[in-house]
């Protein structure tokens, strides 16, 4: 564990975080309308927000020490439950909109004029990777 680990923290918390801009900077943005389309974009943005929130607190109670917080896959997640709880939500989102995989998504919740932006192609590889690699 090295600076690599710190800067995918990074890279990490800034995929969790619900407003995420792409790494990719060729991720075509999808904007979403269809109600039942926004509910699942929700459901992946909250379960994320949760284990960022694990994250963050984690890197408060240590001092800013990451090292104790990184979630680099599941293995190496010290939040198991919340990292399973997003990766679920991303999948069932993906298996229903198998074109959400490379792209940004964006839209806006119900009653909330704030627009979201959540990078798919982000999370899939984060989720896609196996522990140990």
């Amino acid at each position: 564990m090295g600076l690599r680990d710190g800067v995918w923290t990074v890279l990490w918390v800034t995929v969790v975080a619900t407003t995420a801009v792409s790494f990719a900077a060729k991720a075509e943005t999808l904007e979403l309308n269809d109600p039942g389309a926004i509910e699942l974009a929700t459901a992946v943005s909250d379960r994320v927000d949760d284990l960022s929130d694990k994250v963050m607190a984690c890197i408060d109670a240590n001092g800013g020490d990451h090292k104790p917080c990184i979630c680099l896959d599941v293995c190496t997640c010290p939040f198991e439950a919340e990292y399973r709880a997003a990766e679920t939500a991303f999948r069932e989102a993906t298996d229903r909109h198998p074109e959400w995989k490379d792209r940004v998504i964006h839209f806006t919740r119900p009653g909330d004029p704030m627009g979201y932006n959540l990078a798919f192609d982000g999370l899939a590889r984060q989720f896609g990777s196996t522990c140990g690699e």
